[in-house]
């Protein structure tokens, strides 16, 4: 509903007055080394913008880009986030005449009326949220007023710690700040729900006709092992259909208006995994079914085969006996992977940076821009453009010419060419409309970059429009909303909801649980103070690695030994207290799974936690011990978040015993 991001680098460098990193870093994660975003950080340090780091973690950006480290609990973010907001609205240090003008108010009063505690008694001080999230409460008072004080504020939330349970509380806990301080759509202010660039042309022709009909998310793709094995409890009477449901994110209901169809989802004999459809209210109502899957199909993303076993948030054990649930499973991709290992046909792709040729739309390096991939190299052996295999996929199964009207199985290099040549002049229209500089596609295609900011003069900010033009946002007040009407009222839980545009609202369960209408603090599934403390003591992190990309580059030798050590990070105190010293080879176990790695016995997070970077390689021994040591042998999600799957647990760590 809220359609633009955040503002750009320029933007940020020049006028932002305090930068805010919670919970990510910045020489590291996404937006980090592919944005140059510490790089810009420590540029606006350099000309005197103070920084702040809250992690739990000191990382290299705490220690070299920040004047201050507050370390706090992880998942307890959401209860400062209250306790900032706390101070700030009874000390009047709020921007009231932006509220007043661009927030909803009626939600505005109700968030308000909530940190206040005025319907459950506790108010939301920073008294209180130092009990919980172990930042003194002078700590967050001293914040607030600074944050206040140096106006614009850029404050950034990474996606850690969205990616626990109850990650939605922290999503909207930091954008609610930012709106009642007034720092949407203000120069060097920022809005914290995506990361952007100035707006560009989107760069996709389809194929052949765009579908009329939309196929139901049956369940959410992380989900889906506890989709296939969650379905032998529902027929064995030991879960309920309900249940199930609430468990893999069904999303079956009303959907846009679309013609009668049917489609199959594999289940056999009495109508079992179809799902009918029939016009009602202007909408496509389909039977409500369950899944019953027989075929596993791993695509790909641009030719990067997905290395579920490893990066899908979810048990790797339990995504294993999945597989053995399936008849055929087919995996498409450029490395042989764990995954691959798996699979009953490996189908080899191209990899599309060196292989292929692509127009990149990715805003990377600091400003927004159009890059292409010209292929510098022929695939080896068999391997495809992933396209390819689709497109031919396609054929086969009689609708070829609907899907890509391009190719007729004849000459794939000469249809690839006509169908980027026909995108790029698609896109080239579309620029010069936005004033744009556009060069030819024979140009395009020798220089390989289009830097779209070198035809404006200024830097650009989100929600110029929304400040400075008057345009309504896309939600029912046209304003920002910090209460959600929808999620308020009990009777709409179970439905399908759209926004007051009839969009779709995406990624929000049918049964959304407990899931609060605005910004709160909720105890996170197994997190520092959950009860499974006294079995598996420690908090498991799963922090991205500096030398890969999810999984990419595990199995590059040049990027092991030396110059990176794979390790489970615990705390000296907790190392001391079982006996285990830097290097050890320890057991890290929890109820989902067991791995072996060495040890890095480090002050540089709190005690209690640990941490083992992601993207490791499954690779069991003979006992089933993970000595690659993937940190999703250990996940577990009870729940369907509305926010991306969790990616921390409990876990104990202890000497390993051969």
């Amino acid at each position: 509903s809220y359609g633009e991001g955040s503002n750009d680098m320029a933007d940020f460098l020049i006028n932002t007055k305090l930068i805010v990193i919670w919970g990510f870093e910045p020489t590291i994660t996404h937006f980090g080394p592919g944005h140059q975003l510490a790089y810009y950080i420590r540029m606006a340090r350099e000309r005197g913008t103070p920084v702040i780091c809250i992690d739990p973690r000191y990382t290299v950006a705490a220690e070299v880009l920040a004047d201050q480290w507050i370390p706090i609990k992880p998942g307890t973010d959401a209860a400062m986030m209250l306790a900032v907001a706390n101070v700030l609205i009874k000390e009047n240090l709020y921007n009231r005449e932006f509220v007043e003008k661009y927030v909803d108010l009626a939600g505005f009063e109700e968030w308000r009326s909530h940190i206040f505690g005025e319907k459950d008694g506790i108010d939301k001080s920073p008294e209180w949220a130092e009990k919980i999230c172990a930042v003194p409460a002078e700590t967050i008072r001293g914040f607030a007023h600074l944050y206040a004080q140096k106006k614009p504020t850029w404050l950034w939330k990474g996606y850690g710690i969205d990616r626990k349970s109850r990650g939605e509380n922290t999503a909207r806990g930091a954008a609610s700040l930012q709106a009642i301080m007034g720092y949407w759509g203000m120069a060097g202010g920022s809005v914290p729900l995506h990361l952007r660039f100035r707006h560009k042309p989107s760069v996709m022709l389809p194929y052949g006709a765009i579908p009329k009909r939309m196929v139901p998310k049956m369940y959410r793709s992380h989900k889906w092992a506890q989709m296939v094995l969650l379905l032998e409890k529902v027929r064995a009477g030991e879960m309920s259909v309900d249940e199930y449901r609430r468990k893999i994110g069904w999303r079956v209901g009303a959907l846009p208006q679309g013609p009668v169809s049917r489609f199959w989802s594999g289940g056999t004999g009495g109508g079992e995994g179809v799902a009918s459809s029939i016009e009602e209210n202007g909408r496509t109502e389909y039977e409500e079914v369950l899944p019953d899957p027989k075929m596993l199909m791993w695509g790909t993303y641009y030719g990067a085969g997905t290395n579920t076993l490893n990066n899908n948030a979810d048990s790797t054990n339990d995504q294993l006996k999945a597989l053995e649930r399936m008849e055929f499973v087919v995996w498409a991709g450029t490395q042989m992977s764990p995954m691959a290992r798996h699979a009953d046909m490996v189908l080899p792709l191209a990899d599309t940076t060196l292989e292929s040729r692509y127009i990149n739309t990715g805003g990377y390096g600091g400003f927004a821009n159009y890059t292409f991939l010209p292929g510098v190299a022929a695939p080896p052996g068999e391997a495809k453009n992933d396209e390819w295999v689709y497109s031919e996929l396609a054929r086969r199964l009689g609708i070829g010419e609907q899907y890509n009207q391009y190719y007729d199985g004849k000459n794939w290099d000469q249809a690839w060419e006509e169908y980027l040549e026909d995108e790029y002049r698609d896109l080239r229209e579309k620029l010069k409309r936005e004033g744009v500089k556009a060069p030819t596609w024979k140009k395009f295609t020798r220089d390989c970059l289009i830097n779209v900011d070198e035809s404006f003069d200024e830097p650009w900010h989100g929600y110029k429009d929304f400040i400075e033009g008057g345009k309504p946002l896309k939600t029912r007040s046209g304003k920002i909303e910090l209460y959600s009407a929808i999620v308020a009222d009990e009777s709409q839980k179970g439905k399908l909801h759209f926004d007051a545009h009839g969009q779709l609202i995406d990624n929000l369960p049918n049964d959304w649980r407990d899931l609060a209408p605005y910004a709160t603090y909720q105890p996170i599934h197994r997190g520092m103070d959950h009860k499974d403390v006294a079995r598996f003591p420690l908090m498991l992190l799963t922090s991205y690695p500096r030398y890969r990309i999810h999984s990419t580059f595990w199995n590059v030798p040049w990027l092991k030994g030396d110059c990176y050590r794979h390790a489970v990070w615990i705390n000296a105190l907790d190392a001391q207290t079982r006996g285990i010293k830097d290097g050890d080879l320890v057991r890290v176990f929890n109820d989902k799974g067991v791995a072996a790695v060495p040890a890095y016995v480090t002050a540089r997070l709190l005690p209690g936690l640990a941490v083992i970077h992601h993207g490791g390689w499954y690779e069991p021994d003979e006992t089933g011990v993970d000595r690659g040591c993937t940190p999703n042998v250990f996940l577990s999600d009870p729940e369907s978040p509305v926010t991306a799957p969790s990616v921390t647990n409990l876990v104990e760590v202890e000497r390993f015993k051969q």
